[in-house]
């Protein structure tokens, strides 16, 4: 059995490269090297795989990774030739604003109502919390509460990223681009009245599903630069709005030069959409046309 160093609690994991062929796998049994010295020449692992390599892969490297409950996760990189049409000019335009209470608003309207599976598992998760604490640390009832608590954690993890990825691959399915904003997660993630909800929906991990789910099928992805204000301008006339500038209370506004009526969120996602056009222009087009 591999041995873990851990420092300060680190992941328990560790990586291996192939070399020279001596990473492979038959009849779903995964075959690593072993240490030098061991007098075992290689290791099996019976593998319970959810889809199969690509045809034609190259396995680079593997991770093993043991989880809270003790069971291993292996995670294989593979190299594999893959031709990816890009679609030319894209038509399927959307802007995604990140919204602390929908997850995201688009700029068609529509939020997406992620449910918020931490503050769902929240109470139960407290007691059985509660309960350990109160366990003799190291006996038997102590390491049974223990994987009790893993797997209340585990399925809200779970939760989170299947729905990401559901939600990340639709989205890649409809549209050519896809446009975010440049938002600091980190900060938001160092506010008190932010920090646990921010760290609940995943969307940092969701602009990373969304961006290679794009990349796949040869669309775009943009990010808006810190300097787009998309919630500052005016999606009827461009105006900026200076006023809202970290002042997240207000909602809903009025333009002062045209008079239009905007919602805060909505409005953002609309300016995001507006920018992957100027980008498509200023950035795609030359790029196709040069060609």
């Amino acid at each position: 059995m591999p041995k873990f160093h851990s420092r300060k609690g680190s992941k328990a994991s560790y990586t291996t490269f192939n070399q020279n062929g001596n990473i492979y796998i038959e009849d779903d049994i995964l075959y690593l090297p072993s240490a030098q010295k061991s007098s075992v020449k290689d290791v099996g692992l019976k593998l319970h795989t959810h889809r199969p390599l690509p045809q034609g892969s190259k396995i680079k490297n593997i991770t093993v990774t043991m989880n809270t409950k003790g069971q291993f996760d292996v995670s294989i990189c593979v190299e594999f030739p893959k031709e990816i049409p890009s679609i030319g000019i894209p038509n399927r335009i959307l802007g995604l604003d990140y919204s602390q209470s929908h997850f995201f608003v688009d700029s068609e309207g529509k939020k997406a109502n992620y449910p918020h599976y931490y503050r769902i598992m929240k109470e139960r998760l407290a007691k059985e919390q509660r309960i350990l604490s109160g366990r003799v640390k190291g006996s038997n009832r102590w390491e049974k509460q223990r994987l009790l608590v893993s797997r209340l954690q585990n399925k809200v993890v779970n939760q989170r990223k299947d729905w990401l990825h559901k939600k990340a691959y639709a989205l890649a399915n409809r549209y050519d681009m896809i446009v975010v904003e440049n938002i600091d997660l980190r900060a938001i993630g160092q506010n008190k009245h932010y920090a646990k909800n921010q760290q609940d929906n995943g969307f940092g991990n969701f602009r990373l599903y969304i961006k290679y789910k794009l990349e796949q099928q040869g669309k775009y992805y943009v990010k808006a630069p810190k300097g787009f204000a998309s919630t500052q301008l005016c999606s009827t006339c461009s105006h900026k709005n200076t006023a809202l500038k970290g002042n997240v209370a207000v909602r809903e506004w009025g333009c002062p030069s045209c008079g239009a009526h905007l919602d805060r969120d909505i409005n953002a996602a609309f300016n995001l959409k507006q920018y992957g056009k100027y980008y498509t222009k200023d950035e795609i087009l030359p790029q196709i046309v040069g060609a």
